[in-house]
């Protein structure tokens, strides 16, 4: 059983969240909150596998209480629903492992199955958002990461990246798995689509 803490200022929201959520049937809703103080004591108690929150929180206040409940449970993954339209988006401190990312509107199916992988160890990033961050804060990958990304689009093996760039098989694959990283993408491919929908490879 998965469980989960909802985090929402809006009542009427928060319980649609959780109905909805309270359908299926490997996921318990152990609480919900609206956003301040008590959040963190209330994930102490509850312990929830998944603390989703829906809330239109600035950096300067998400970071803080994702870097708390990480502290505080470092097992809990964190979810939350955003507009990708905001400056912020998928960006907490440095110093704190990020939360997973879905846009607001997302379907039911989408999020009971992001619930899901998260409870089983993944990070998950709307590709909508992730788009949205990097096309806004231009390239964050440097100008080698771009080639070896923009020889691996053209259809570029690793031995022919390798080749090509006079690099070892496994600075190429190093460069690869920064720029998955980097983008929030879940392989090659999808890293590939990203960095051409933010205008960053032709």
């Amino acid at each position: 059983m998965i469980r989960v803490l909802i985090v929402e200022d809006v009542e009427l929201t928060r319980s649609a969240l959780a109905a909805l959520l309270r359908q299926v049937a490997d996921i318990q809703v152990v609480a919900e909150v609206s956003t301040g103080p008590v959040i963190v004591p209330m994930a102490e108690v509850m312990t929830p596998d998944v603390v989703i929150i829906n809330n239109d929180l600035t950096i300067s206040e998400l970071g803080p209480l994702v870097a708390r409940l990480r502290a505080t449970m470092p097992e809990c993954a964190v979810l939350v629903l955003t507009d990708p339209r905001k400056s912020f988006t998928a960006r907490t401190s440095r110093r704190t492992d990020p939360p997973s990312y879905l846009i607001k509107d997302v379907s039911a199916e989408i999020l009971v199955d992001t619930v899901r992988r998260l409870a089983a160890g993944e990070r998950v990033i709307d590709h909508r958002i992730a788009i949205a961050s990097l096309a806004r804060s231009g390239p964050v990958l440097t100008n080698r990461e771009l080639e070896v990304l923009g020889l691996a689009a053209d259809g570029a093996s690793v031995v022919e990246i390798a080749s090509r760039l006079y690099l070892s098989l496994g600075t190429v694959r190093n460069y690869l798995s920064k720029v998955i990283g980097k983008t929030g993408a879940r392989n090659r491919i999808d890293a590939i689509r990203i960095a051409r929908e933010a205008g960053w490879l032709a």
